[in-house]
């Protein structure tokens, strides 16, 4: 009364850093004058949470690589008093957790029972892993069959023992020409954790190596060429394919005995192949020819004169001639006496000797002792095919072709049997 006021002032023992609770609030200071008899009835304070709110930030990584750290941030009353939370968030994901977004929750996150946390919870992202997938250039030769097609992963690299799955693949296959063919992805995958990125690659089908090696044949001066063969060696023709064309020769049936070579000609392969030549030798060798000398006949006294073409021949190739051999014999003079004579034949004329193989068989001069009248003519057969026939000593109109005429010897005074040969023979008309 009396305007009369209350000094001092209640007190607590709380302060801003107490934590929530009831604290009781004394009299403290506050008293009356001595004119008032004070009774004091204590109060409480009640100190409650502080509301905050912790709030998950987003993240991302990618795919195979560790979690970020998990942040957060506080909001609402805030922290206060220097208090910070305990603990951390929380995800399911982990480096083999598949692309996705996952959850991050409050896990252990907390603040001290003075506040009252209202949490807001975020996502991790688990992105696609990059990777280069790269396929390795490969050659092989044409008609074999392709190579393992292979590849290098760069980027990222797989992780988590994943795999890529399927095959590359080209348009090549063993048949193809050679060139350059594109290797292509196919069906070479990864799984859906992952971002690929290819790099194609290319496969060269190069020529196939091949050797056409000439047989070395041979044939007979004169005859024509035989068929020029040849083998195939090296990696050898593949899928069908033949060589075009033929080898060649300058050697002709005309051609002296000898060696020619057997060049490629225009025998060639595709440009699939790569072609090696090994030349071949076509041998001419000598042609047998044999010369035999005719057989002839003639009158002892007589002398016989050969005119080199009482021969025959048998093996001459075509085109040519033997225009005369050199016959003699023992037995062609005047003077022989009777017998049989081998008629030599020898230096055949017109061809080259190194072209047969000649064979000079003799023929035989039959020397009889016969003689005629005197004065008159003796024929003396020159017999192609070895008969010894002889016609009577007697003058004919009609001569054989493969006779000679001679005078007889004159018998000397007398009447004696023998005397010198009186001429020589005479070759017919």
């Amino acid at each position: 009364v009396n305007g009369d006021a209350l000094a001092g002032a209640l007190a607590t023992d709380a302060s801003a850093a107490s934590n929530v609770g009831a604290y009781a609030i004394t009299q403290g200071t506050l008293a009356a004058t001595s004119n008032y008899t004070a009774n004091y009835v204590p109060g409480e304070l009640t100190v409650t949470q502080r509301p905050i709110t912790v709030t998950a930030g987003n993240a991302s990584r990618t795919y195979g690589d560790a979690n970020p750290a998990l942040t957060y941030t506080v909001s609402g009353r805030g922290l206060v008093n220097g208090d910070a939370l305990g603990g951390a968030l929380a995800t399911g994901a982990t480096g083999a957790s598949n692309v996705g977004a996952h959850a991050i929750t409050q896990g252990t996150l907390a603040a001290s029972s003075n506040y009252a946390v209202s949490y807001v919870p975020g996502s991790l992202a688990v992105t696609s892993r990059p990777i280069t997938v790269t396929a390795d250039s490969a050659s092989r030769t044409y008609g074999d069959a392709n190579p393992a097609l292979t590849y290098a992963i760069g980027g990222g690299g797989l992780v988590n023992g994943d795999a890529l799955a399927g095959a590359l693949t080209t348009g090549a296959n063993a048949a193809s020409n050679v060139g350059a063919y594109a290797i292509t992805q196919g069906t070479l995958a990864a799984s859906s954790n992952y971002a690929v990125n290819y790099v194609p690659g290319s496969l060269a089908v190069t020529q196939r190596p091949i050797t056409l090696t000439a047989d070395d044949l041979s044939r007979v001066y004169g005859d024509a060429n035989p068929a020029l063969t040849y083998a195939v060696g090296g990696r050898g023709l593949v899928n069908g394919d033949a060589l075009a064309g033929g080898l060649s020769t300058g050697a002709n049936a005309a051609s002296n005995v000898g060696a020619y070579a057997i060049t490629q000609g225009t025998l060639t392969a595709s440009s699939n192949y790569a072609v090696s030549y090994v030349p071949g030798s076509l041998a001419v060798t000598p042609r047998a020819l044999t010369i035999t000398a005719d057989d002839a006949s003639k009158l002892q006294g007589a002398g016989l004169v050969f005119t080199g073409s009482e021969f025959r021949a048998s093996g001459l190739a075509q085109g040519d001639a033997i225009s005369a051999v050199t016959l003699t014999s023992a037995g062609a003079p005047a003077d022989a006496g009777v017998g049989l004579y081998p008629i030599t034949a020898t230096a055949p004329v017109g061809i080259r000797p190194g072209n047969y193989a000649i064979t000079l068989r003799p023929g035989t001069l039959d020397v009889d002792d016969a003689l005629p009248s005197q004065g008159a003519q003796v024929r003396v057969d020159i017999d192609p095919v070895g008969s010894k026939e002889r016609a009577p000593a007697t003058t004919s109109a009609a001569v054989p072709s493969a006779s000679m005429w001679v005078d007889a010897p004159e018998r000397p005074a007398g009447g004696a049997e023998s005397a010198e040969p009186g001429g020589a023979a005479q070759a017919s008309p």
